[in-house]
């Protein structure tokens, strides 16, 4: 009989300076979008929040400052949300089902919040698109340096999936 000898890689092994740079370079990029888009309103961060300026001073709204005349973006429903993820919330957001669906977002920004504390909120939820948006770029630093390539193409995968407008939108 013949064998088949297929060749065998040995056990890959998680090197951390491998991602960490990647890791880094993205969360400067980031961090700096971030910050210069707060800063053109004012520095105000409940502006990543896009809220619908009719909204502003109400539940659960009653923190945020800035808001939009367009109505709003999808930050505003996910922010609502977060303030109370165990309670579907159909009065102020336009898909309950489809926002819902992102629940593990939901959660973590109001576990991290404690308890949907309104003002931790809005520091919160652009904490977690920033460390989900360095987790990208970790699994691309690492799928990368896997397939034989620089880890630094790592920074890309996020950038590649847009991952840093939505942030701009909680």
């Amino acid at each position: 009989m013949y064998e088949l000898a297929l060749p065998c890689r040995p056990a890959a092994t998680l090197n951390v300076s491998l991602w960490l740079k990647p890791v880094a370079i993205t969360l400067l990029l980031h961090v700096t979008l971030m910050c210069g888009y707060v800063t053109l309103w004012g520095g105000d961060v409940s502006a990543l929040v896009c809220a619908d300026q009719s909204k502003i001073g109400r539940w659960p709204y009653e923190e945020v400052t800035t808001g939009f005349k367009t109505g709003g973006f999808d930050g505003q429903f996910y922010y609502t949300l977060a303030r109370a993820p165990w309670q579907l919330q159909k009065a102020f957001i336009d898909l309950p089902p489809l926002r819902h669906s992102r629940i593990l977002f939901l959660a973590l920004g109001w576990l991290l919040s404690a308890g949907g504390d309104p003002v931790l909120l809005l520091w919160a939820l652009p904490a977690l698109n920033l460390a989900c948006i360095c987790g990208l770029s970790g699994l691309g630093a690492v799928y990368a340096s896997h397939h034989g390539r620089s880890p630094l193409w790592g920074c890309l995968l996020p950038i590649v999936v847009n991952a840093a407008a939505p942030a701009l939108r909680d």
